[in-house]
């Protein structure tokens, strides 16, 4: 069961995401990511420290990107998930408005405030894209300027109303190139999936509709509210 109907999801003239809502067990966020995301590659995990106001409702659960994007200087690399991966030179800057404007989605007002897309750092250094500086501080850790992968399955924890949201996105670029029939099945089989990992039960709560705010990137870099706790990333390439 989904909160999207398949007729409602085939005939939207807005993408819409598919998601599911479980019951909220009694254990902590980090042991429901462990029981998630298992052997998955690039798991993260977005905690609030389990408040209940604003900001703090919300704690995240990804794993698997997409795609995951870095930037060392102007060398750029994807990696897909497929394992195909790019490298070649480029301003950093204009990839990545690139990769946020074929992940734009409107957001569904029902769903929680992120429901897919990029979760990473840009790193200090990402100051000199901007600015002449000079380049005084050693490079003593040897890590990539941005990091970012694009998820486009989420577990999000509210804990202010007790309940998990599955949610499938699928990006937009999908949606232009791929048959809607082909994503659906595709979200039903991967949140199918999710779900026999927590063995959690459905809430009953009404069907989300396509009403959705302005369209806005589904990846919007904002870590102002969260620390993050991830595993060591595993990613194909060099």
């Amino acid at each position: 069961m989904s909160y999207i109907d398949k007729d409602s999801f085939l005939a939207s003239a807005v993408p819409i995401p598919l998601a599911m809502v479980l019951a909220l067990p009694s254990r902590s966020p980090f042991e429901l990511f462990e029981q998630l995301v298992q052997d998955d590659p690039c798991p993260v995990l977005l905690e609030s420290g389990r408040g209940v106001d604003g900001d703090h409702r919300y704690s995240i659960i990804a794993s698997n990107p997409s795609c995951l994007f870095r930037a060392t200087g102007r060398r750029l690399e994807w990696c897909e998930r497929d394992g195909s991966t790019r490298v070649c030179q480029g301003d950093p800057v204009i990839a990545l408005r690139d990769l946020m404007d074929r992940m734009l989605l409107p957001r569904p007002l029902e769903l929680p405030p992120f429901f897919g897309g990029a979760i990473g750092y840009l790193g200090y250094d990402c100051v000199h894209y901007f600015e002449r500086l000079p380049r005084r501080a050693p490079d003593d850790l040897g890590l990539p300027d941005i990091v970012l992968g694009f998820y486009d399955l989420v577990a999000v924890i509210d804990h202010q109303s007790e309940r998990l949201w599955m949610i499938f996105a699928p990006f937009k670029e999908r949606f232009l190139k791929d048959p809607r029939e082909v994503l659906y099945e595709e979200g039903q089989l991967r949140l199918a999936k999710v779900r026999e990992n927590t063995s959690l039960a459905f809430v009953a709560v009404s069907t989300i509709s396509a009403r959705a705010t302005s369209i806005r990137p589904i990846s919007p870099i904002d870590l102002k509210w969260m620390s993050w706790v991830a595993r060591p990333v595993r990613f194909t390439g060099n």
